[in-house]
């Protein structure tokens, strides 16, 4: 015959452990639907600046700068959100998803980008991530931030 307390303590890991999987996944769901929208922003501004400019090395010029900003942008979005709401290793998880989700997105690149080009623009993104995501990480509550000084009555 099983104990009843037994039962329970197995109900409450699968519970937890469940949360902590939702909790990662749906905040990543989040942080990577916002920094989608504010690339799309910046890729429509880019579509306008393309039909305003005249001067090609001008509107290449402010296509380079609207990337890197779009890259900052994306990044500090997952980071801000990956790093406020996940439970633990909010950097790593926010690296991981940047990387996977290939942000930024390739069709919001220009047309004539370079490989090189975007490469540096992923890798300016997931570094923005991390960094944000350490500081969005330690501006939450010391009992939120993976227990560390909480020591809970037994």
């Amino acid at each position: 015959m099983v104990d009843d307390g037994d039962l329970l303590a197995a109900s409450d890991r699968r519970t937890l452990a469940f949360w902590r999987v939702s909790n990662i996944v749906g905040w990543i769901v989040v942080a990577l639907v916002a920094s989608y929208v504010l690339q799309t922003l910046i890729a429509n501004v880019r579509t306008i600046v393309d039909s305003v400019v005249d001067d090609y090395r001008l509107a290449d010029t402010l296509e380079l700068w609207l990337g890197v900003i779009s890259a900052v942008l994306a990044g500090a979005a997952i980071g801000s959100i990956i790093g406020r709401r996940v439970y633990r290793s909010a950097p790593a998880y926010a690296g991981i998803a940047t990387a996977l989700a290939a942000v930024p997105f390739h069709a919001i690149q220009p047309h004539h980008a370079s490989q090189e080009g975007i490469l540096l623009q992923r890798l300016l993104t997931i570094g923005v991530a991390i960094a944000v995501a350490v500081w969005a990480g330690k501006r939450r509550p010391l009992a939120l931030r993976g227990g560390r000084g909480v020591s809970l009555p037994e």
